[in-house]
C-alpha cells in the first residue's frame, strides 16, 4: 500500500481460482460492490484527509518511515493511495484488480518494508474508512457498508501479503543461488545465441585471469585454448544443435609455473537468458597430486633397487679395500705402485660414500622426536667434529626432533660450507631466534642455474660431490615436520650461500 507503482504484469495461470476462492471466503459479492460504489461520491470527500493521517502515523514510526526518500516520493505515494482508494470503491473487483494487488506487495519487498507494516497500515486506513462511512451514512446501510469494507480490505491485504511471501521468498532463493554460484569451485559463463555472455562468475575470471563482462562477445574474450582444436563458434552451434554437452580434456593455459590445467564443459540451456553453459575447472593441484604420486612411486622403486644395488656393491668394495690394503703393506716404502695402490684405496672410499648416501636416500625415515636443545646440539657437532666454524646462538626456543637426525642435517650443511668457503673461508652457525638454525660461508654463493633444483638428488655444485647430501637433509627434515631453505638476503653478515634449517617448537 502506498508505494510507487509498477509496471509488472504477472500472468500466472493460477491467479483465476485463487482470486474467485478468496472472495468466496469472505463473502465479498457483486453486491459489496456495488455497494462500496454506491458509497463512494459519500467517502471521496474525506480521502484526503485519510491518507494525510495514514502518513502522520507512519512518520511516527522509523521502520515504516526508512522506505520513504523524500518529499517528492512522499507526495507521489499520496496520489497513488488515493489511486487506491478509488479502486477499492469504483472496481471493477476483477482478475485485473487482483493483479494490481499483488503488484503492491511485489513493490513493499523491492523498497525494504517489513511485512508487519502492511497489516498495521491496513489496520490504520481500514479504522479511518470505518468512521467516515459511520459519519456519512445512515443507521440502516452503515452495517452494511462496513461489511462490504471489512471484505474489500481483506482482500487486498491478503493479495498483498501473498506475493509479498512469496517474492521475497523468491529474492532470498535467488540470493541464495547466486551465493552459491558464485563460490563453486569451477568457473561458470553463460552465452546466449548471439554469442554475448550474460553472466559469468567471479571464480571464472579468476581462473581465466581476464577482466570479462556481461555483454563481451564470448568469441572475443575467451581463448581459444580452452576448447582444443574445434573453433568456438562452430562448438557452440554443435553443442545447441544437438542438445548434447562436450567436454574438453587436456586444455592448458600460460606456460612455466603460471601453467594451468584445466577440464572444460560446454553444456546445452534452455533458459531465456542463456543457450549454453561453459564450465571450466582448474585441475592444475589435481594434476601435480597425480604427478607427486607417480614420482613417489617410481623413487620408491628407485630406492628399493637403489637399496639392493648398494649392498651388492658394498661387499665387493670391502674386498677390494681390504686386498689392497694387504698389498700395500707388503710393499716397500720406496716402492712406486704404494702410490697408484694409494689412489685405488681414496676411489674405493669415495665409492663407499656414494653407496652410503645411496642408502641413506633410499631408505623409509622414521625419526625418534624429542625435546631438543638446538644450539647444545649444534655446538656439539662443531667442536666434535673439528669443524672450524664461528657459533652465535640468539636464543632459539627448545625444539621438538630426532637429534641424530638434526646432527646429520648439521654434518653436510657444515662439510658443504667448509668446501664452498675453502681452507682460508669462514662459516658461520647463527642459532635462533625462533625455532631455525642457519648455516652461512663467505664462498662464491649459489649459481641461479641450479637454485631451482638444488634440494633434488644428483645436483651439486662440486666437482666430485655425489649430489645426495642436501636431498637427504630435506627428507630428514620433511620426516620431522621441519624445512630447509636456501636464504638469499643482502644484509646477511658472509656473502656466500646461507641455508636455515627450521623445525616445530617443543
Amino acid at each position: 500500500m502506498g508505494t510507487d507503482k509498477t509496471d509488472t504484469v504477472d500472468c500466472t495461470s493460477t491467479y483465476p481460482d485463487d482470486w474467485a476462492e478468496m472472495k468466496a471466503y469472505v463473502g465479498f459479492s457483486e453486491d459489496d460492490s456495488k455497494r462500496l460504489a454506491e458509497v463512494y461520491p459519500l467517502l471521496r470527500p474525506h480521502f484526503r484527509r485519510i491518507v494525510g493521517h495514514f502518513y502522520e502515523v507512519i512518520a511516527d514510526f522509523p521502520g515504516a518511515r526508512g522506505v520513504l526518500k523524500d518529499d517528492a516520493q512522499v507526495e507521489r505515494l499520496r496520489k497513488t493511495l488515493l489511486n487506491w482508494l478509488t479502486e477499492v470503491f469504483q472496481g471493477p473487483h476483477d482478475l485485473a484488480y487482483f493483479r494490481r494487488r499483488r503488484q503492491i506487495g511485489e513493490v513493499h519487498v523491492r523498497v525494504g518494508l517489513d511485512e508487519r507494516y502492511m497489516f498495521t497500515a491496513m489496520s490504520v486506513m481500514r479504522s479511518d474508512l470505518l468512521e467516515v462511512a459511520a459519519e456519512v451514512c445512515d443507521g440502516k446501510a452503515v452495517g452494511a457498508v462496513s461489511q462490504s469494507i471489512l471484505r474489500i480490505t481483506d482482500l487486498d491485504l491478503a493479495a498483498m501479503i501473498t506475493s509479498y511471501l512469496e517474492t521475497r521468498e523468491l529474492a532470498r532463493l535467488q540470493a541464495l543461488h547466486s551465493e552459491v554460484v558464485q563460490n563453486l569451485p569451477a568457473g561458470v559463463i553463460c552465452i546466449d545465441r548471439e554469442g554475448e555472455i550474460t553472466a559469468i562468475t567471479e571464480m571464472g575470471r579468476s581462473i581465466l585471469e581476464r577482466e570479462i563482462s556481461v555483454g563481451d562477445r564470448a568469441l572475443e574474450v575467451l581463448p581459444q585454448e580452452l576448447f582444443g582444436q574445434t573453433p568456438l563458434a562452430q562448438l557452440l552451434e554443435q553443442v545447441v544443435a544437438s542438445g548434447t554437452a562436450v567436454h574438453v580434456g587436456g586444455v592448458s593455459l600460460g606456460a612455466g609455473e603460471a601453467k594451468k590445467h584445466l577440464r572444460v564443459s560446454v553444456v546445452p540451456m534452455t533458459h531465456d537468458l542463456s543457450d549454453v553453459l561453459i564450465k571450466v575447472e582448474d585441475i592444475t593441484e589435481e594434476r601435480q597430486g597425480e604427478l607427486r604420486a607417480r614420482q613417489s612411486e617410481s623413487l620408491a622403486k628407485i630406492g628399493a633397487l637403489t637399496a639392493n644395488l648398494a649392498h651388492e656393491i658394498r661387499n665387493p668394495l670391502a674386498g677390494i679395500s681390504s686386498t689392497v690394503q694387504v698389498v700395500i703393506g707388503g710393499l716397500p716404502e720406496s716402492d712406486r705402485r704404494r702410490r697408484a695402490l694409494s689412489l685405488v684405496t681414496e676411489q674405493v672410499s669415495r665409492l663407499d660414500h656414494l653407496v652410503t648416501d645411496l642408502l641413506l636416500y633410499g631408505r623409509v625415515i622414521a625419526p625418534t622426536c624429542e625435546v631438543t636443545d638446538l644450539g647444545a646440539l649444534a655446538l656439539e657437532v662443531i667442536n666434535d667434529r673439528g669443524f672450524k666454524s664461528e657459533f652465535v646462538d640468539l636464543g632459539a626456543p627448545m625444539v621438538w626432533a630426532d637429534p641424530d637426525c638434526v646432527c646429520q642435517v648439521l654434518v653436510n650443511l657444515l662439510q658443504n660450507a667448509a668446501v664452498a668457503a675453502g681452507p682460508e673461508g669462514k662459516v658461520l652457525v647463527r642459532v635462533g631466534p625462533g625455532p631455525q638454525l642457519e648455516v652461512l660461508d663467505d664462498g662464491p654463493g649459489v649459481s641461479p642455474s641450479v637454485k631451482e633444483t638444488l634440494f633434488e638428488a644428483f645436483v651439486t655444485t662440486k666437482a666430485r660431490g655425489t649430489g645426495l647430501g642436501l636431498a637427504i637433509s630435506c627428507q630428514l627434515l620433511e620426516a620431522m615436520s621441519g624445512t630447509l631453505e636456501l636464504v638469499e638476503n643482502p644484509n646477511q653478515p658472509l656473502r656466500g650461500a646461507c641455508f636455515r634449517l627450521g623445525l616445530p617448537s617443543a
